[in-house]
């Protein structure tokens, strides 16, 4: 009887939590929204929580006074205004919370992995701080962004913005991919079969020590979120730069969450806290950082609304029946590739869906620009200046007058006018 009990408590909180993200929406349940540029004098106090009734009916056999005390533990947190029992059912009425932000907003910018292809968001990024800068009439270096977090490329890039380096790192892009991607042309085949990966770590180093100098760190003062896994244990890691007591550095995460597999070797280091890594690709689970970072932001802002910025680096269109012919050898070669694009997909479908419904638009707006690619610029290691320029091209052409992402890049561009105002 003690399970019978709490099945029906499970069962009626279950149909109240649907209840409650299906009428966040109805016209019975008017919310205002919360506003960045509302009255100051405002800001600080905690706004009335509209409410709602609610009737939930849950049927059951006998025991009925047992069920009632234990239904008055399980829904402390919400006081029923009225419970009756009739012929079997228990029914109870709720008066349940509509709850606004109480906080400032909270804006968080993504950026997924992609190689080369990072030039797609890196574009996006410097257009965003000239499109600002031309409409506030003063000069953006900084875009006004609570929480970065990026994968792979998209870390280096993440960190770059957070900074106020996107200029540097947009203008020096092309030959900084060159080093990154260099290879001896008859080492390569070697390389990539006997030793698992096709180019070395040194020249992706040098990079990324390019770029942090100390006053590098130092101009970084929103919160900065990367993720890598372990190639050994597949183990996940999650680097964030206001942690108290940090597991690893700045470098050592980067060097990591861009370990690609089969491109690069594992990155084997020591971290702060005297543990011996293997750090490979953030993108092995979470090339696009979304989810991540919305769990990382609500649980440091709670009280917040949470805007969330996604940049991805090209959705590669499938080209026909690719899997015609495909022995061991192909398969291998395409297999990260399929993962990390379907995990961008997979998490880009939650995110959507969470900000519909889940955590309500008052609560979590979520923006997402990815312009869709053809299967010859999916590359991940094309280095050439006449691929990166077509890629910026198409990056270009996608938020142009008749471009599918200029909506969305636009929306992006008042919300963080409104942020500069703040």
């Amino acid at each position: 009887m003690e399970d019978l009990r709490k099945l029906c408590i499970c069962l009626a909180t279950g149909i109240l939590c649907v209840l409650n993200c299906s009428a966040s929406d109805s016209d019975t349940a008017p919310m205002s929204h919360y506003s960045a540029s509302d009255d100051d004098s405002n800001s600080d106090k905690s706004i009335t929580a509209l409410r709602r009734s609610t009737t939930v009916t849950v049927s059951y056999i006998e025991h009925k006074e047992e069920i009632i005390a234990e239904e008055e533990e399980e829904f402390r947190g919400i006081s029923p205004s009225s419970s009756l029992i009739q012929k079997g059912a228990l029914t109870l009425t709720y008066n349940l919370p509509s709850l606004e932000p109480t906080a400032p907003t909270k804006v968080v910018l993504t950026i997924d992995g992609g190689g080369s292809r990072g030039i797609i968001p890196l574009f996006f990024l410097n257009e965003l701080q000239r499109r600002l800068s031309t409409e506030t009439g003063q000069l953006v270096e900084k875009l006004p962004i609570d929480v970065y977090a990026g994968t792979s490329v998209g870390a280096l890039i993440a960190t770059a913005a957070a900074a106020g380096r996107v200029d540097e790192l947009h203008q020096r892009y092309a030959s900084l991919v060159n080093k990154i991607f260099s290879y001896s042309w008859w080492k390569w085949p070697f390389t990539k079969l006997f030793r698992g990966y096709g180019y070395t770590s040194d020249g992706r180093a040098q990079v990324i020590r390019s770029f942090l100098a100390p006053e590098t760190e130092e101009n970084i003062e929103s919160d900065l979120i990367i993720p890598f896994c372990s190639a050994k244990t597949h183990d996940v890691f999650t680097y964030r730069n206001y942690d108290e007591t940090p597991k690893f550095s700045l470098f050592d995460a980067l060097m990591a969450t861009s370990a690609a597999p089969t491109y690069f070797p594992p990155h084997i280091f020591q971290g702060l806290d005297g543990v011996r890594y293997e750090g490979t690709d953030g993108g092995c689970f979470a090339n696009h950082p979304g989810l991540i970072a919305l769990l990382h932001a609500v649980k440091k802002y709670p009280n917040s609304k949470i805007v969330m910025i996604s940049l991805g680096t090209g959705h590669c269109r499938a080209a026909g029946n690719t899997t015609k012919g495909l022995n061991l050898l192909n398969w291998a070669a395409t297999v990260p590739g399929l993962f990390t694009n379907l995990h961008s997909i997979e998490t880009n479908e939650i995110l959507t869906e969470l900000a519909a419904c889940g955590l309500r638009n008052n609560f979590f707006t979520y923006i997402r620009i990815n312009p869709v690619l053809d299967r010859i610029d999916c590359t991940t290691d094309g280095a050439s200046i006449e691929h990166l320029e077509h890629l910026e091209t198409v990056a270009r052409q996608s938020i142009s007058f008749d471009g599918h992402g200029k909506g969305n890049f636009d929306r992006v561009v008042n919300i963080l006018k409104e942020q500069i105002r703040c």
